[in-house]
């Protein structure tokens, strides 16, 4: 193997979890200054982990860490919306075993009204609680 710094050949410890790239603890050192100085970043390239959640039997809904975080902390419209994808995947999907079919659409229908009450509750400026009033204006206090 070759050191990526300063191009003298070397051998690769047995005890070694991943391939070596430097020769020594010096040129490590200095890869690092190197970096450092630049600013720039390993070129080590992780891949996303993907998560599987098994919604039923047939339908399995993959999450990224992203996706996942947004979800947990998004707004409950987030989560309803992606509740029913979830669900409208569920439905048709051939593998969901007829049993779960009406438990699935009394679901989507649930969770869609529940969207559609909260996109309609958006547009109100003010709480049903806390109605406007038009109270006359006394015009000659002014």
């Amino acid at each position: 193997m070759k050191c990526v710094i300063c191009g003298k050949e070397f051998s690769a410890s047995a005890h070694a979890r991943r391939k070596p790239k430097y020769c020594s603890a010096a040129c490590k050192q200095k890869a690092y200054e190197l970096r450092k100085k630049i600013g720039a970043k390993p070129d080590v390239k992780r891949a996303r982990k993907k998560v599987t959640v098994p919604v039923s039997s047939g339908v399995d809904a993959e999450l990224d860490k992203d996706t996942f975080e947004r979800m947990r902390d998004g707004a409950l419209i987030d989560t309803l919306r992606f509740n029913r994808d979830v669900l409208q995947q569920a439905l048709g999907n051939p593998d969901t075993p007829a049993s779960a079919l009406a438990a699935i659409s009394k679901q989507l229908i649930d969770v869609c009204k529940q969207i559609e009450d909260l996109e309609a509750d958006d547009g109100d400026m003010l709480p049903a609680s806390e109605e406007l009033n038009d109270d006359a204006i006394l015009t000659d206090l002014i």
